[in-house]
């Protein structure tokens, strides 16, 4: 079940208007990936993901517990090299991106819910959650390097907007 499923089906069970947030789905991808699965000592396993971009390898993992949802463990960028090479696996030609969950989602809400596509969230929000360390690490590194990152938040906008247009140009509005 998608997670918008499940609001759907929460707002229907209390019998209230639902806020539905499907994604723009992400382009099948040229770059390549691997994926390493390895038992932990606490019945639960480790999902490791390594992206191989032009710019060098990046992994990112995710603890799953037996009984409970996953979480990250480890994320992508680790040092300021990392950047590049995420930037290249993040960013894709928003206009090969899927936007058909969207217009899913407003089929099936059929007037009982209202239809809020993500596009991206806080610029801020999007390098902590990238970034081995966090905000700590994140505010340490605006400091030493300002101009690369006024450049990065230059790329992120701009990229939100590429995908804000996809959104616009395939969601079909009603008067």
């Amino acid at each position: 079940i998608k997670c918008w499923e499940s609001q759907l089906q929460c707002a229907k069970f209390f019998d209230t208007c639902g806020w539905i947030v499907p994604s723009i789905g992400v382009p099948a991808k040229k770059l390549k990936t691997d994926v390493n699965i390895s038992s932990l000592n606490d019945d639960s396993i480790k999902l490791s993901i390594i992206y191989h971009t032009s710019k060098g390898d990046i992994t990112e993992a995710y603890k799953c517990p037996k009984y409970d949802a996953p979480w990250q463990i480890e994320h992508c960028v680790k040092k300021p090299e990392d950047w590049n090479a995420y930037k290249e696996m993040y960013f894709c030609d928003p206009l090969t991106c899927d936007s058909s969950e969207i217009q899913e989602a407003s089929e099936a809400t059929n007037g009982s819910g209202i239809v809020s596509g993500h596009i991206g969230g806080l610029f801020f929000d999007w390098l902590a959650f990238a970034r081995e360390g966090g905000i700590p690490q994140i505010i340490l590194e605006f400091h030493d390097n300002p101009q690369f990152f006024e450049k990065l938040y230059e790329e992120y906008t701009s990229y939100l907007v590429d995908r804000t247009k996809l959104l616009c140009s395939k969601t079909p509005c009603d008067d």
